[in-house]
């Protein structure tokens, strides 16, 4: 019970105050649009976007899409729910997670603190998101497979990988390939043991368990649309549209040094608090984990700053470092536990924890702040309550998690909460105008920079800059998306796409108009003021909608 109490807390504590929950941002400017296209076929009539969904292999969407069609729920409403589920899941697994590698309840707890603060990491990839998508669904089951992997189970380990692979393909690559690694690694440590033969033929029994659960994963890609995509040597342009508009997955040397340098500064601490420790051999195979990351690193590196290949790339390697990272929270959890225990010096623990703050710089400055208070409260519990005063462990998550609940109400107060879109106010309002005022065929042109007009307005879009992410899946879609991004005053610096739509003639967008030639009616939304002479259908106080043809 006092388990299944804190994993609610932490719930509560990342929902409403660390990690805040959102809904129509970010990822979900695309995902949302996908799952309605799947419930709904009959939305979007000739969105270039939404002709990609077939290079998305996953049962994720349309698992949604069948719930939507089958009960009417409101999205937004599912979504919140399944969030709700998967962050307590994805506590309880890491805790199990941490409990099996250190073997303390307690150390697991506070590790559980350390993942309550999402942050950004190397490849600008998120540890706790605040918005359901694929890779929210699957942590927990990868947790568990790391766990399994701990315990040697390798058959439960791999067959896990392979059911996260039908839901978020490259996350469970990445982990599929850290548990091959430590797999391969215990293999060798047990070359001269007696029973090897057997734990061999285990290890392969478990890869092919893994494969057959990947297979429905699998069976979307084959049966899908063959996308333009070779597996060398790019098509010309390729990288030069992967640079503008996603270089912070792919191109390693195009990332500020400063995240590098907080990076290493985090594993100088973790080589700290592990420094004189013989490492168990569950130790070791966290490291053979980490090593696999490196290796994905290099690889990432290699094949796009050097050698670029396609495959390579789309694989994008450096969104592995995530569960590098995650996993050296527990190895830093089991750090402070030692310094509370008398295990470790405080001198070493707090130089520890000074060299890893720097790795969740990413987050804003109220987080921030609240992070810092919250270690300060851990270390001088540990330190003092525990070490001094000789208070049992499990107080040491106690006093940190008061500071941690006090993040609710002024989280809440700052921010509020929404279950429903989050785009700034009077762009939703333009959306749902379009839902409930246009036909369902009816196309839009809207400023590129304006992100995520699919969303609530269910309605085809000409373009936006957001829809140049899907060039990592299908080479083809790159240069289609570039000519239209053009076509919407896009000079090639994303800092001045609002002014090179604004600077959009009549003509300009009357051509554009017949590039939409499955929309019966199409509308522009244009920024106040204007001087367009077509016809005003709505506005309200930043934007206004008028009807091109």
């Amino acid at each position: 019970m006092q388990q299944l109490l804190f994993f609610g807390l932490l719930t509560v504590a990342s929902l409403f105050g660390t990690n805040p929950y959102s809904f129509g941002v970010d990822n979900h400017f695309v995902t949302l649009p996908f799952l309605w296209e799947k419930a709904y076929p009959k939305y979007f009539p000739g969105d270039l976007v939404l002709s990609e969904v077939g290079f998305f292999y996953t049962w994720f969407l349309d698992g949604i899409a069948a719930v939507l069609r089958a009960t009417g729920w409101p999205l937004s409403h599912l979504f919140f729910a399944l969030h709700l589920v998967f962050t307590a899941l994805t506590f309880a697994a890491f805790f199990h997670l941490a409990r099996v590698l250190t073997e303390c309840r307690a150390m697991a707890a506070v590790a559980c603190l350390f993942l309550l603060f999402g942050t950004k990491t190397i490849g600008y990839v998120g540890t706790l998101e605040s918005h359901l998508m694929e890779r929210t669904v699957v942590l927990p089951l990868e947790f568990l497979a790391l766990a399994w992997m701990l315990q040697r189970r390798w058959v439960a380990a791999f067959a896990a990988t392979g059911l996260a692979f039908c839901i978020h393909p490259l996350s469970a690559f990445y982990t599929g390939f850290m548990i091959g690694i430590a797999g391969c690694f215990s293999l060798w440590q047990a070359r001269n043991e007696p029973g090897w033969s057997k734990q061999a033929f285990w290890f392969g029994a478990a890869l092919l368990a893994g494969a057959a659960c990947a297979a429905p994963g699998l069976w979307l890609k084959v049966s899908g649309p063959d996308p333009v995509m070779p597996a060398g040597v790019p098509l010309p342009g390729w990288l030069d549209i992967l640079a503008l508009r996603s270089s912070y997955h792919v191109f390693p040397f195009t990332w500020p040094l400063d995240g590098w340098l907080r990076a290493l500064l985090f594993w100088v601490g973790i080589a700290l608090v592990q420094r004189g420790r013989k490492p168990s051999p569950k130790d070791q195979l966290v490291q053979a984990t980490w090593f696999a990351v490196g290796i994905m690193a290099v690889l990432g590196t290699v094949f796009s700053e050097f050698i670029p290949l396609s495959l390579p790339i789309q694989f994008q390697f450096f969104r592995s470092y995530p569960f590098a990272f995650m996993l050296g929270m527990i190895v830093f959890a089991r750090g402070m536990v030692d310094a509370a225990r008398g295990d470790l010096s405080w001198k070493i623990a707090l130089l520890a924890a000074v060299l890893a703050a720097p790795a969740w710089l990413e987050m804003d400055p109220l987080k921030y702040a609240a992070m810092l208070g919250t270690w300060a409260v851990l270390l001088a519990t540990a330190l003092y309550g525990v070490r001094v005063l000789h208070w049992p462990l499990p107080r040491m998550v106690i006093a940190p998690m008061a500071v941690v609940m006090l993040m609710v109400p002024v989280s809440l107060f700052l921010r509020g909460f929404h279950i429903d879109n989050q785009q700034e106010a009077q762009w939703v309002a333009v959306q749902q105008w379009a839902r409930d005022k246009t036909p369902l065929d009816a196309g839009f042109i809207v400023p590129p920079g304006q992100r995520g007009f699919r969303v609530d307005s269910h309605r085809t879009v000409y373009v936006d800059w957001n829809d140049g992410t899907q060039n990592f899946f299908n080479q083809a879609f790159g240069p289609a998306w570039l000519e239209r991004m053009k076509n919407v005053g896009f000079s090639g610096d994303p800092a001045t796409m609002d002014q090179g739509y604004r600077a959009l003639t009549e003509a300009n967008f009357q051509g554009i108009a017949t590039e939409l030639p499955a929309s019966s009616q199409v509308y522009a939304v244009l920024f106040r003021p204007t001087d367009q002479p077509f016809p005003v259908v709505f506005q309200n106080d930043k934007y206004l909608v008028v009807r091109v043809r």
